[in-house]
């Protein structure tokens, strides 16, 4: 069951028919390893335990699978824990870049346990299968398949057409027809289900069927860039790295002959130029969330922007539904906050988000409670309209065959079909896994206040709604959410219906290289539409390894007095009517508090010119003043005020918003790159991602051309070159192939 090999770093052991959970102590995993065998109990037998090299808790923790089997690697909830079934980790033995080696702490290979079946339950993938994609093992799923095919014209050629849907067809087993039928129907020549059906079951038939190979070639050719996860098996392995002795000296680089282990590394230059954030302006912060903001940090010790930030997306989502806020004559909308945390996982923003929607949690779980016999009334209703409605159409259907009239039969259904049963309006107000139609649906038929929490952003960021084909179409979404607009939603399947008076809230953490990703991926796009300026952003400095254990307060006094007023200003009984319709109060500026927003406008304005601090950041600027109007109509009603919104309450707001407008110079300055440091961005990533995978340091340069993300020969040269001249990877040579060995201190960073 344990099989191993040999690596430059020590062993790697090969996971198969087993799950390694791993912890990291740096991101969190301690406490989240504790919180995950609180609950579940089972996760206690445990076998063998690893110390792993990086000190401070860490610990790989083995089980017995019983069989090879597809499982997730990440959960949100646990954050700092990794979930391994498939590829390498490091073996005990093995030296780890700080000195330290991995030790077997308790147990032995002998006594592992199986892994209990509750926590197979979890992490199970239902809808991953296995492929072989140009040798590699994949675990590919039916989300991938459809974002490999978003990247396909649906009206391309015959023969492609087919092809894809036979690619499809085996890399699922025959189980994804909905991803090729989603797909197949955005095209003009789209034959409809039944026959699309008939040609699925020809596929299983087929003696030389297309693999998933294929679908890769067509949908690189459109455009996909992001390689599938792969499982490294023996001899992907071997193409991956070479095994390095210590004594072998025919390992050399261009300066002088060295071995592997003589390396001396130094700390890596960054990338791209950073900058440090400005202190956050914390006394700009009415009292009553400033207390409680300090009280947070006092416990959670993440950053004091991040806290906040969680902060006023609660007061956004509790107060948006209430108010809109007046700049100007003409001039009126929403108060609902957009705000970005750019931040690793582990900076622990789901404990600050939890700490200030508490209330929210509380009003939408009674809300359901309330609704219960209203939903059991509706179920009821619905099932005898049902009934009414198959009776009185069989009744017509009968005249109809019979030649007798129908128009008695067709008034009758008229009328019932007017008093069909309405389902009752239940508060959801939290979106935290969603997709765009799902969310867009929700607000207009369900409930029009809502907002999106969550920390893993990469689940908006990168998923199939923000694929090439359908980015735009998310990206005008959510402006129109913003804003407080209109639009129409056309469905082929369903009803078609329109967003119209709706409010969302959306405050998100996402990791830098995500985001940074995602302006690579869709250009001008996210940028061009408005979309990211809409949003205040920030990108705090981490406060990961100064977060010395505090014994939890008895009492958070300002964190719950925040909750209760939010509780209060929940209550939705005088500004949402029985139809879901908003019926929002619109709060305007004091004289002075009006003077001081124009001058901001106007300061803000003229530095948008050729020379102005904020000409490459046009986009933002031209939108904060309308996002300080915003968060000062939230402080000013939070504060339980009445009348027009005073200057102070403006005051705050500027400073607030001011800061966010620096950090996005500050970021978007850093990700402002020419199109060599670009891709030098794209190869690093995709390193790190396969050699973290398969537990190695180096690969070789052929390999990189021929599965990487950049496959023209003087583009990838110029790309490498850089990452060299950075000391963030080195070139080495056995005879005459080339490796390229990638810094350690990158490969043991989680900020890459």
């Amino acid at each position: 069951m344990i099989e191993t090999g040999q690596f430059d770093t020590g062993f790697g052991v090969l996971i198969r028919g087993m799950l390694v959970i791993d912890v990291d102590a740096r991101n969190g995993g301690v406490e989240s390893m504790a919180l995950l065998a609180n609950d579940y109990p089972s996760l206690k037998k445990v076998g063998m335990i690893v110390k792993t090299g990086s000190g401070g808790g860490s610990r790989h923790f083995y089980f017995k699978l019983p069989e090879e089997m597809a499982l997730v690697q990440h959960l949100d909830q646990y954050p700092g824990i990794d979930f391994k079934s498939s590829g390498f980790v490091v073996g005990p033995g093995s030296l780890h870049a700080s000195g330290n080696r991995y030790e077997v702490s308790y147990g032995s290979v002998d006594q592992i346990e199986d892994a209990p079946e509750d926590i197979i339950a979890l992490l199970r993938k239902p809808d991953r299968h296995r492929a072989v994609l140009n040798g590699y093992t994949v675990d590919v799923s039916h989300q991938e398949l459809a974002d490999m095919l978003a990247y396909v014209p649906p009206d391309t050629d015959h023969d492609t057409w087919v092809k894809c849907g036979m690619a499809v067809h085996h890399a699922s087993n025959g189980t994804a027809f909905d991803v090729w039928d989603a797909w197949s129907a955005k095209g003009s020549k789209y034959p409809g289900p039944d026959v699309l059906q008939k040609r699925w079951h020809s596929f299983g038939k087929a003696t030389n069927p297309v693999t998933l190979a294929t679908l890769k070639y067509y949908a690189e050719h459109g455009g996909w860039l992001e390689p599938v996860t792969f499982t490294p098996n023996e001899e992907i392995q071997q193409a991956l790295t070479l095994e390095f002795q210590p004594s072998d000296n025919r390992i050399v680089d261009d300066s002088s002959k060295v071995t592997m282990s003589g390396y001396d590394w130094p700390e890596p230059e960054p990338l791209f130029a950073r900058t440090n954030p400005a202190p956050y302006p914390l006394d700009a912060l009415p009292t009553g969330i400033k207390s409680a903001v300090q009280e947070v940090a006092g416990f959670v010790k993440a950053p004091v922007a991040m806290i906040a930030s969680s902060a006023f997306g609660a007061m956004s989502l509790a107060i948006q539904h209430r108010v809109d806020v007046k700049r100007a004559e003409n001039l009126s909308g929403p108060v609902s906050l957009f705000s970005i945390v750019i931040a690793d996982s582990g900076e622990r923003k789901s404990s600050c988000d939890n700490y200030f929607t508490k209330s929210i949690h509380l009003y939408q779980e009674e809300s359901n409670k309330k609704a219960i016999s209203k939903l059991n009334a509706y179920a009821a209703a619905i099932q005898t309209w049902e009934i009414k409605h198959k009776a009185l159409k069989a009744k017509i259907q009968i005249a109809a065959q019979d030649g007798l009239s129908t128009d008695e039969g067709e008034a009758e259904l008229k009328l019932l079909l007017d008093k069909r049963p309405e389902s009752p309006r239940i508060p959801r107000l939290i979106y935290s896994d969603t997709t765009s139609e799902a969310l867009s649906a929700s607000l207009s038929q369900n409930w029009p206040s809502g907002g999106i929490m969550s920390s893993e952003a990469g689940l908006v960021f990168g998923g199939h709604g923000m694929s090439k084909d359908a980015a735009m179409r998310t990206l005008s979404l959510y402006n129109v959410l913003w804003d407080g607009g209109s639009l129409q939603i056309d469905r082929k399947t369903s009803e078609s219906f329109t967003i119209e008076n709706v409010r969302l809230t959306v405050n998100l953490q996402v990791q830098g290289a995500t985001l940074r990703d995602f302006l690579l991926r869709t250009g001008e796009l996210a940028r061009g539409t408005g979309f990211l300026a809409r949003f205040l952003l920030c990108s705090p400095e981490s406060t990961q390894g100064s977060r010395l254990f505090t014994e939890p307060p008895f009492m958070m006094s300002a964190v719950e007095a925040f909750n209760d007023r939010l509780y209060i200003l929940l209550d939705q009984s005088d500004t949402i009517d029985r139809n879901g319709v908003l019926k929002t109060k619109v709060i305007k500026f004091s004289d002075d508090a009006k003077v001081s927003w124009i001058e901001f406008h106007d300061r803000i304005e003229k530095q948008l010119a050729v020379g102005g601090n904020y000409q490459d950041v046009r986009d933002v600027a031209s939108k904060i003043a309308d996002n300080a109007a915003r968060l000062a109509a939230l402080i000013h009603v939070f504060e339980g005020n009445e009348g027009p919104i005073s200057k102070n309450a403006f005051d705050g707001a500027e400073a607030i918003v001011q800061w966010h407008l620096d950090e996005s110079c500050r970021f978007f300055n850093e990700v402002s790159m020419s199109p060599e440091l670009a891709n030098a961005v794209r190869v690093e990533r995709w390193l790190v991602k396969m050699c973290q995978h398969g537990a190695v340091t180096s690969m070789r340069r052929n390999v990189i051309r021929q599965k990487g993300p950049v496959r023209d020969l003087s583009a990838l040269n110029a790309a490498i070159s850089e990452l060299v001249k950075l000391g963030r990877i080195r070139n080495v040579k056995d005879g005459r192939t080339e490796i390229v060995v990638i810094n350690p201190h990158i490969l043991n960073s989680k900020t890459n």
